[in-house]
């Protein structure tokens, strides 16, 4: 399983890297590798951070070595990383959302960063250090997102495409406004075809 995290992080981290580039063409390998990173962690968490193989979990052994405390600690840390991923992903994609999806995941990642800090301090047990590792830094970039304000991060992410930023931004003021969505539209189109 950890071959698995770390082989969609870093297919994750190299497709932000080419978005940050301006490589172009990116957008849907972008999506399916924080995607697939985000539902890692939603739907396997538990098994990852108690130390499951796919073969323990494919042949239908029972856990009895796992005490359920451990089971609810590593699905809420799914959850989290995976609210997480999805909040990064939505940031830099531009979607709608993105901002109620960054808090959520800065709100549940600390929430798991409290409970495991206090866990760590009573027992010093590795299982919490293996948490906290990873849930640190996803608070870290969903926090830094989040406070980045949508205008700059998006100048920045189109900085090759002026006209579309300007477009976009006085669509963002007037999101009612057709026309606008329209003047959006074509000028994406015609930054497009360059």
């Amino acid at each position: 399983m950890k071959k698995a995290e770390i082989i969609l992080t870093l297919i994750a981290l190299s497709t932000l890297l080419m978005k940050l580039c301006l490589v172009s063409g990116i957008y849907v390998l972008l999506l399916l590798s924080l995607f697939a990173l985000g539902g890692f962690y939603f739907y396997m968490g538990f098994a990852f951070f108690n130390g499951m193989s796919l073969k323990k979990m494919t042949k239908g052994e029972k856990y009895n070595d796992i005490r359920s405390p451990r089971v609810v600690g590593g699905v809420a840390t799914g959850l989290a990383l995976g609210l997480a991923v999805i909040g990064i992903l939505f940031k830099f994609q531009s979607f709608p959302g993105a901002s109620f999806n960054l808090i959520m995941g800065v709100f549940s990642t600390g929430v798991i960063i409290a409970i495991s800090t206090i866990k760590y301090i009573k027992t010093r047990d590795a299982y919490y250090t293996t948490i906290l590792k990873r849930v640190l830094v996803y608070f870290t970039i969903c926090l830094t997102l989040y406070l980045v304000p949508r205008n700059t991060f998006f100048e920045f992410m189109h900085r090759d495409r002026p006209a579309y930023v300007k477009a976009m931004e006085k669509s963002w003021d007037n999101p009612g406004n057709e026309a606008l969505q329209d003047s959006v539209d074509a000028a994406w189109d015609k930054t497009s075809k360059k």
